[in-house]
């Protein structure tokens, strides 16, 4: 059932997840999942890492973006991953969507080979069979959008990304979604700076937003930041810490890009 306040672009990207949900389901059943959940390494801790002393920079692996079209032409994700690695990141962000930002679920196993950090996965997840795959595929940590998912089912989310051992990152995108993360109070809330029906982008949402969120959780600011100057900015309006793209994959020397973020003077 379509949320009124979702962009026509979102209900696109979701319905089109949902059908590719149920493929996969077909494809890969449930109890296989497991099979290969029991299979896989155990999980890095996304939300200690998320505590660690420094500029906490989350660097996200990204090839395209619907607002931008092919960010990157050129991509090596496991380049990228150890580069990010050098950089200072304290986690990784790895797109896994392919139809709408070039990514692949493949890619979680293949950073995590060339890189100690945790792994975030950036995909559309709706439902439990997701969470499932995400730790099969070796993910450490799940997106959650909130505007996506009813209150109800992201409670469910979190519960069984809980379970699975898996951190999430509950991502609201204005005042309208904080009220489910002010009931549910998940460890890990992320305010994406972009607006999602016009994809402006402006840090102001994240300052804006900070002081609404309730609870003692880790807080993530999300797009739009590139400076170190952003940071500063950011850390005053009390977020613990920063994820970065398009300024990483756009960068000619990432790591020195990078390290310009994660390194305090």
């Amino acid at each position: 059932n379509p949320n009124p306040a979702m962009s026509d672009h979102l209900q696109t990207i979701l319905e089109h997840k949902q059908r590719e949900v149920e493929v996969a389901r077909d494809q890969r059943p449930l109890a296989e999942l497991k099979a290969m959940i029991a299979e896989t390494g155990s999980v890095r801790d996304f939300p200690g890492a998320l505590r660690s002393p420094g500029n906490r920079v989350i660097a996200e692996i990204k090839r395209a973006s619907p607002s931008r079209g092919t960010i990157a032409r050129e991509f090596d994700h496991r380049q990228l991953a150890s580069d990010f690695e050098k950089g200072g990141a304290c986690a990784l962000s790895v797109l896994t969507d392919e139809r709408y930002f070039q990514g692949d679920p493949r890619f979680i196993r293949e950073v995590k080979a060339v890189s100690s950090l945790p792994v975030l996965r950036k995909d559309f997840i709706l439902d439990e069979y997701q969470v499932f795959e995400s730790r099969a595929l070796g993910a450490d940590a799940i997106l959650l959008i909130v505007r996506a998912l009813e209150e109800e089912t992201l409670g469910k989310l979190l519960n069984c990304a809980a379970e699975l051992g898996l951190g999430a990152l509950v991502e609201v995108h204005d005042v309208g979604d904080l009220g489910s993360v002010n009931r549910i109070r998940p460890e890990v809330v992320g305010v994406n700076n972009r607006d999602l029906a016009d994809f402006s982008v402006s840090l102001d949402r994240s300052r804006e937003l900070r002081g609404k969120i309730k609870g003692d959780c880790i807080t993530v600011s999300e797009s739009g930041i590139s400076t170190r100057d952003d940071i500063a900015y950011l850390k005053k309006a009390g977020f613990d810490a920063f994820l970065v793209g398009e300024a990483l994959m756009t960068s000619t020397d990432r790591i020195k890009t990078l390290l310009s973020l994660t390194q305090e003077r």
